[in-house]
């Protein structure tokens, strides 16, 4: 090649034009490192004196360039990957089909729990999860292959996945385990986020028993940011490997044969959560799945290269999408002629939203787009609008695009707007932890209502900030605090003092403190916790901006014979009469319980009592416990509810 780099050029010049739909692939040291498609590569050059080779397109512009020292060959064909295992597209409506040679059935389970819209960037129609993330799901697509005999024979010969997803919201080590695309239950083989992090977890054994592969990527998936991720099991390798954005970034030993559930019930391929039985699934997950695909081969390191290198080709050649990045919050109240929001880019004056009927796909209402700014619009809700599901559909000249689609409940008075609680402090931000400093600096930060924490006494009676009664293997309590201090957290910070908290929450600006008592092994050591950290926070004069909670009767009671007048929570099956008999706060909930008593939040607030509902960590929990007009809404997630609050105060004067 070096010899003659006239014949070369003429040579490559020649395929070019003779490969006009096919692609040509760069190698260096064996590796595809460049792939184009021939018809985007208008002219070639390369010159003599630097050795340097280039590719350029229609407009002149150059494509790539690299030393001819560099390149070992070039090719223009490829056994590029074909997903004939399964291949799932998403579609406007929500539904989804396989595309693959095997044909499953995608069954949708919908709660209320998603939406579908067109991604701009991957031009495909992606799938938009607002689950209870790392819990049963309300919605999720299930792909049953229990008597699909060839199907299982070729996972069990080696297997690889690719799928691109995205999280709403940030994980941290804590986080509760949550799957996009799985098929795990006792065995199986799937895609998931433990520990914060993505893995690969095929289960393979030698034995039969069941024992998953933890392969870990290492890398943390931010919101907001999607990602190309490739797992492969290589039977024969006896390997497992796994890429994010077209790097290996991981890899493991994973011999023996493939164990699938040994429930039939269990034998289905969850998208958006993880199989639990024959009804149910698990280890939801929240935020977006652009592509969910299986490949009856392990995938080499070239295969993914090619993979990830047509996704680029995508990116750059775009898909004429009228708006991208498109955001809405569906579920939440409206009212009759009353502004709809939007985020995202590229809306033009003269764009008009029309409003469809779900099933027929006509267009029920029509209204003039009012961009915003670089970033969103708006549109009027008409004067007759009912309540009912609607596809959102933007229309420009002759040119229209599918938004995705909202449950609009009509109401002649919006809700009360609801306060917010961080759960544990703001500790799914980055570089914080559950009930650590970090946590509550940004819960203040941000501007919650209040900020929990989690107490105990150690057994030299030092108060000290965990949620569980354990930490790294010591049982705080039965643990003197000499020992106790130098235990670590997630985040690297050590254990913090309950004092050292409440140091930062005198600059806390305006926001509340809400104190759970942990319940010790005994009564008397639950009350003495409760006392000691009731008379601190009134030494620290901070009474006044502090709440307190526990599972515990004795912790409660406690407290108020201390101060009669403090807002105390028993978190228990109490019920608005026992709460006034007790003289506590109100009720502190998980959503089921109002859900079974819809009146409870009316009773309490005419006795001046308070209704708290935890733990609320999807958009459809928020806005279902705002709708009921519960008065504080306890989150992981306190920006998304924040983003509820302020759509509440935005419209009740509307």
């Amino acid at each position: 090649m070096r010899k003659n780099l006239t014949l070369l050029l003429f040579a490559l010049v020649s395929s070019l034009s003779a490969q006009s739909d096919k692609y040509v692939y760069i190698y260096q040291k064996g590796i595809i490192t460049y792939q184009k498609r021939t018809d985007l590569i208008d002219s070639v050059s390369v010159n003599p004196s630097s050795r340097e080779f280039r590719f350029y397109d229609k407009s002149g512009a150059l494509l790539y360039a690299s030393s001819c020292a560099d390149i070992d060959s070039m090719a223009f064909r490829y056994d590029r990957p074909v997903a004939d295992l399964l291949d799932v597209e998403f579609s406007s409506t929500g539904k989804a089909r396989d595309v693959s040679p095997m044909n499953h059935t995608v069954q949708l389970v919908d709660g209320g729990g998603m939406g579908i819209y067109k991604n701009a960037r991957f031009n495909r129609y992606a799938a938009r999860f607002d689950n209870n993330r790392g819990v049963a799901p309300v919605s999720y697509y299930k792909i049953d292959y229990s008597t699909n005999a060839k199907f299982k024979m070729a996972l069990a010969n080696g297997h690889s996945f690719e799928t691109i997803v995205m999280s709403s919201y940030p994980f941290g080590p804590q986080s509760l385990e949550s799957k996009w695309f799985s098929a795990h239950q006792g065995g199986g083989t799937g895609m998931s986020v433990l520990r914060g992090t993505f893995y690969f977890l095929p289960n393979v054994s030698t034995t039969g028993s069941s024992y998953y592969i933890e392969l870990n990527s290492g890398v943390n998936p931010q919101p907001g940011v999607f990602y190309h991720i490739v797992g492969v099991w290589n039977k024969a390798e006896a390997k497992a490997y796994v890429y994010v954005n077209g790097e290996l970034k991981g890899t493991m030993s994973a011999e023996g044969n493939l164990v699938f559930p040994s429930n039939l019930d269990a034998q289905w391929f969850g998208i958006g959560g993880d199989p639990k039985n024959a009804t149910a699934a698990e280890m939801g997950w929240l935020g977006d799945v652009v592509m969910a695909r299986l490949y009856d081969k392990p995938l080499s390191a070239n295969d993914v290269t090619v993979l990830w290198n047509d996704l680029q080709e995508e990116n750059i050649e775009g898909d004429g999408r009228l708006v991208r990045d498109v955001d809405f919050v569906s579920g939440l109240p409206v009212k009759q002629g009353q502004r709809y929001e939007l985020a995202g880019h590229g809306f033009q004056k003269g764009d008009v939203m029309k409003i469809l009927n779900m099933k027929s796909g006509l267009a029920l209402y029509t209204s003039e787009v009012i961009p915003m700014g670089q970033d969103s619009a708006y549109f009027v809700l008409p004067q007759n609008l009912q309540s009912g599901r609607y596809r959102l559909m933007l229309t420009r000249g002759s040119e229209s695009q599918h938004l995705g689609w909202d449950s609009m409940t009509v109401v002649t008075r919006m809700p009360k707007v609801p306060l917010v609680n961080s759960h544990r402090g703001f500790w799914n931000a980055p570089g914080s932890a559950q009930n650590s400093r970090t946590s509550l600096r940004k819960a203040i930060e941000i501007g919650s209502y209040n900020s929990e924490l989690d107490l105990w006494l150690t057994s030299d009676d030092s108060l000290v900030v965990n949620h569980d009664a354990t930490l790294n293997g010591v049982t705080i309590q039965t643990t003197p605090y000499e020992t106790v201090k130098m235990l670590t957290l997630s985040n690297g910070e050590r254990i913090p003092r309950f004092a050292e908290m409440l140091d930062i929450v005198t600059d806390s600006k305006g926001m509340r403190f809400l104190v759970e008592i942990k319940t010790h092994s005994t009564a008397a050591r639950t009350r003495q916790a409760a006392r000691a950290a009731m008379l601190m926070v009134q030494a620290w004069g901070l009474d006044s901006i502090t709440d307190y909670c526990s599972f515990s009767l004795d912790a409660c009671q406690e407290l108020l014979s201390i101060d009669a007048r403090a807002v105390v929570f028993h978190i228990s099956s109490q019920t608005p009469a026992t709460v006034e008999a007790l003289g506590l706060g109100g009720l502190s909930m998980q959503i089921g319980r109002y859900r079974s008593n819809p009146t409870w939040a009316a009773d309490l607030r005419s006795m001046g009592k308070l209704s708290v509902a935890w733990t609320l960590n999807s958009r459809a929990e928020l806005i279902e416990m705002a709708n009921a007009e519960i008065d504080v809404l306890a989150t992981d997630l306190p920006l998304l509810g924040m983003k509820v609050r302020d759509y509440y105060r935005r419209h009740q004067d509307d």
